[in-house]
């Protein structure tokens, strides 16, 4: 018990310090270091050892390879907006909603004009498999006043989407988000006006950036 609390520890303050995906690296590391190991006590033969060594040096290659790749694969490793929103905020500790801003330089756009499951499904059958998408929402309530330059209203701070993203859930949490914005600016009035739109902006990034 005294082990595992220590491991747990050794986990957190890790976790806090370098991000999710170290941690992840690391876990998979000592998971495979462990099993040898047993491997090893239950068979001491000289293969065994040396199966060792090529599991732990294969995965280790593995994991440097994949860090440093930019098309790295996103779901295998861990679930983006699956069963629950990814926020970008939650897998890179050291980023902030103001930095965000500069994730969509050069970005793509789609429109929302219902929100539901069909056409989120559309858009996210778009994506390419393996890879990671940095994705922002913005409410227009005003078509004209879109085209005109009027401002937009960012109604979530940027999620992490990719091709096995849940449609039924982003779908929710657009309309949410969206409802929760026009209750809080009082927005009422202007959507009887007219139906408003998502402004979807979406850029695919590497999961494993510094």
């Amino acid at each position: 018990m005294n082990i595992l609390i220590i491991l747990f520890l050794i986990f957190y303050l890790i976790y806090i310090h370098f991000g999710l995906f170290v941690l992840i690296q690391i876990i998979i590391w000592t998971i495979v270091f462990f099993l040898s190991n047993f491997l090893v006590g239950i068979n001491r033969t000289r293969e065994m050892k040396i199966i060792r060594i090529l599991s732990i040096l294969v995965i280790v290659f593995i994991l440097y390879y994949n860090s440093i790749t930019n098309n790295i694969l996103s779901s295998f490793i861990i679930p983006l907006s699956i069963n629950q929103i990814t926020f970008v905020k939650d897998v890179f500790r050291k980023s902030n909603d103001s930095a965000s801003i500069n994730y969509f330089e050069n970005a793509h756009i789609t429109w929302f004009k219902f929100w539901d499951k069909c056409e989120v499904k559309d858009f996210i059958e778009l994506l390419d498999y393996n890879k990671a998408y940095l994705v922002s929402f913005e409410l227009i309530l005003d078509m004209e006043g879109f085209e005109q330059g009027d401002p937009t209203l960012l109604i979530s701070s940027p999620i992490l989407i990719s091709k096995d993203s849940n449609p039924k859930l982003i779908s929710k949490f657009i309309s949410k988000k969206a409802i929760s914005a026009c209750y809080n600016y009082n927005l009422y009035h202007d959507i009887a006006k007219e139906a408003p739109s998502i402004l979807v902006k979406y850029k695919e990034i590497n999961l494993f950036w510094k």
